[in-house]
């Protein structure tokens, strides 16, 4: 017998190829031209990816290195447009070329294609997909035991995460950082790898504010 599929998720299932994706011209993506060029008009300094890069030495450090004056007021103000969900259905599978320069620092940095449609990652987050865990509902990926798992797979250096060595990284950065014995807050995020990161260096508790609902069952995260 075939598994009869969650009410709402079948018709997202179904992605366009890249040439649809990837239509310039259709009304949602010149919806997303205008949007840019708005928050590139105001945002001034910061967007402007033509910028001096300079080379001084910062903590005995040497690499290239940008400033630029900020305008706080505008950047933490409602309506700015940046935190806006897509216009597209689907992400393009390749770079805008019009945006090209604003995504490379004009040229400054090369782009390396590593294309993965997440749409229905989110979708499913969105949607708040859970399970029934000890007669409590948790979102899945979420559970007590998953996430005492990737605490202890941090610990050993066996954590595996889609974001390559960056798992490594930030696991060192944290341990540097001595967020042992503290409350750490998490920006964002569908699965609770980087909570495990955390918690595993020895913070006490995590907070993770994101914009999906998750429920937890683990006594030392907390999510908004």
């Amino acid at each position: 017998a075939k598994r009869r599929p969650k009410a709402g998720l079948t018709s997202q299932r179904t992605e366009p190829s890249c040439e649809h994706a990837d239509s310039w011209n259709t009304p949602e993506s010149l919806a997303m031209d205008e949007r840019l060029e708005r928050i590139q008009a105001n945002c001034g300094d910061l967007c402007n990816t033509n910028r001096t890069i300079l080379g001084e030495s910062i903590r005995g450090s040497s690499f290239g290195h940008t400033t630029a004056r900020i305008n706080c007021h505008w950047l933490t103000a409602e309506g700015t447009g940046l935190d806006a969900t897509r216009e597209q259905p689907f992400p393009p599978c390749n770079l805008p070329p019009r945006w090209a320069g604003a995504f490379t620092m004009d040229g400054r940095f090369p782009y390396h294609k590593d294309f993965v449609n997440t749409s229905f990652e989110q979708l499913v987050a969105h949607a708040g997909e859970g399970k029934v865990v000890n007669d409590t509902a948790v979102t899945s990926g979420w559970e007590r035991k998953r996430i005492d798992g990737l605490v202890m797979q941090a610990k050993t250096g066996k954590m595996w995460s889609r974001y390559r060595n960056l798992h490594v990284e930030l696991y060192a950065g944290l341990r540097w950082a001595r967020v042992r014995n503290k409350q750490v807050l998490c920006i964002g995020s569908q699965s609770p790898w980087v909570e495990g990161l955390v918690l595993a260096a020895g913070a006490t508790h995590v907070t993770t504010l994101e914009y999906a609902k998750i429920i937890t069952d683990h006594p030392n995260v907390t999510a908004l």
